[in-house]
């Protein structure tokens, strides 16, 4: 395996971190639903370490949780998004200071 990581989160997410990027980031595993974690999770054991970007709150903050329990390698990532609810928000919130910022 190329890379030592793998990084979970919204496909819509991931689309926007791609947007000014030079480089495609890879090894992401898109999960629709918490559920799909389970399914997913023969493909997730193959990484040393697992970059979790669930919601930071409410199911995705106890989701969070169980992973992080179930093996050392599940790294939460979602402080760094403070204070935005999810990656999503903060991606959404500056998209817009740099579409405002470019000007008309």
């Amino acid at each position: 395996m190329e890379t030592k990581y793998l990084r979970i989160g919204a496909a819509h997410s991931y689309l926007i971190i791609h947007l000014n990027r030079s480089k495609p980031l890879t090894n992401f595993q898109i999960l629709y639903r918490l559920g799909h974690f389970k399914k997913a999770r023969k493909i997730l054991d193959k990484y040393p370490a697992v970059h979790l970007y669930l919601d930071g709150y409410g199911a995705g903050r106890k989701y969070t949780h169980y992973v992080r329990n179930l093996h050392k390698r599940y790294a939460d990532l979602i402080n760094p998004y403070n204070p935005f609810k999810d990656l999503n928000e903060c991606l959404m919130y500056t998209a817009h200071l740099e579409k405002r910022e470019a000007g008309p």
